[in-house]
């Protein structure tokens, strides 16, 4: 059975750059595992994960050396919308995620994007914001809602595809503790009730530690 993530020698030069930003990276993720991915700021935790994903190399370019298989799939031979199917990301700030003129509209896009069945797309919005619990948000706008709110409907956008792995990079960066701590349970509880693999890359380690079943510092 192939792992959620398998990096083998990765190295990664941004276009334009004299020198490595990723050198040598050996990187193995089971799947199921919560892994908290941490290190100082400019250690390439950002890069790394977009390669996850497929941003790198399909959108940034750039030189991207080694090997990496996430979900079974060659990172490097598979377009980006075929990542998205295995890979959710979920950025730092929500509102890069969010622009549509309500919540319900904002977890549809990527099913409608698809040319999903309109019944199944109602199916798993319902599904998705029951999960994270938002459900009463659905025809709020995404501008109306708390920061935390945002970033909860940005989670349930990514649960709606139905993803093995969710990649979140400091997704607390402009939330007060108390907020973060309720998006670390609720990783938590994604986790644990469905099996879903975790990479959260986070600097709140007193927090987010208590939930990961491993510490990756880069």
């Amino acid at each position: 059975m192939p792992k959620a993530i398998e990096v083998k020698e990765l190295r990664y030069r941004y276009e334009g750059m004299d020198r490595d930003v990723l050198l040598d990276v050996n990187l193995e993720v089971e799947k199921g595992e919560f892994v908290l991915l941490t290190g100082a700021s400019g250690c390439g935790k950002t890069t790394l994960c977009r390669c996850f994903n497929g941003l790198i190399p399909h959108f940034y370019g750039g030189d991207l050396r080694g090997e990496i298989y996430v979900a079974g799939f060659d990172v490097r031979e598979t377009p980006i919308h075929r990542m998205a199917l295995k890979v959710g990301f979920i950025f730092q700030n929500p509102d890069s995620q969010l622009f549509s003129l309500t919540v319900e509209r904002d977890v549809a896009f990527g099913l409608e994007n698809l040319g999903m069945d309109r019944e199944e797309i109602k199916r798993r919005v319902d599904w998705a914001l029951e999960v994270v619990g938002m459900k009463e948000y659905r025809y709020s706008a995404p501008y109306e809602l708390s920061g935390g709110q945002k970033q909860r409907i940005a989670i349930a956008s990514v649960l709606a595809m139905n993803p093995e792995l969710i990649v979140l990079d400091e997704p607390t960066a402009y939330l007060d503790p108390k907020t973060a701590l309720r998006i670390f349970q609720l990783l938590d509880e994604l986790n644990r009730k469905l099996g879903l693999t975790v990479v959260l890359v986070e600097h709140r380690l007193d927090l987010a530690s208590r939930y990961a079943s491993r510490l990756i510092v880069m």
